[in-house]
């Protein structure tokens, strides 16, 4: 009974470590991969979709009844998907079970999140992976400055001001899954976007 119960212990860790094994293997490609924030979808303020708010002309962030209950409730929600190309220029499948991220504005932190979603690219391919964003802004939008900023990108947007650009970040941190533990990966894959009020009138 035993050696039974032994063999089995050693069978469950040799499993284990050819599961992390494969795991770091992919998660090595991944690292080589290339990313492109390719686009910004059904992004919504307090309610209000952002591309609407652009279109109209007689909008603006203060005009918006959901922003101001937001500051009176310190909850101004920030929902939508970001889309993310990741080329595989490698010969090994790329892919990670899971990953934390952040998205910045300005190199200012917007939003914070964590995806169990599964991704997968295989040699030589390119796949679009959404990420989904929820965050509370209210904060952010304390700050006088970055207001400024994005009053003035959107006015750009609409063409009642001078061209502005912005710059979006996204940041991704692996995590390999080992049984109920995770082990982080050291560091942030960073992928940087300059986007300009022109290209989205």
């Amino acid at each position: 009974m035993q050696k039974r119960i032994i063999l089995q212990v050693i069978i469950m860790l040799a499993l284990a470590s050819c599961g992390v094994n494969k795991q770091a293997k992919q998660l090595k490609a991944f690292e080589s991969c290339h990313y492109e924030l390719h686009a910004a979808d059904s992004l919504f303020v307090a309610g209000t979709d952002v591309s609407s708010l652009i279109s109209s002309r007689g909008k603006d962030l203060g005009s918006l009844p959901g922003i101001a209950l937001g500051f009176l409730s310190r909850e101004v929600p920030l929902t939508g998907l970001l889309r993310v190309n990741i080329s595989n220029p490698g010969k090994e499948l790329a892919g990670v079970n899971q990953f934390q991220y952040k998205i910045l504005l300005q190199d200012k932190e917007v939003a914070t999140g964590f995806s169990d979603q599964r991704i997968e690219v295989p040699p030589g391919k390119t796949v679009t992976v959404p990420v989904r964003i929820k965050a509370n802004i209210y904060k952010l939008l304390q700050d006088r400055s970055t207001v400024n900023e994005i009053m003035d990108f959107i006015a750009g947007a609409k063409g009642n001001g001078p061209e502005k650009k912005t710059k979006v970040a996204l940041k991704i941190k692996p995590t390999l899954a080992l049984g109920n533990q995770t082990i982080n990966y050291p560091g942030y894959i960073t992928v940087e976007r300059e986007i300009s009020s022109s290209k989205i009138r």
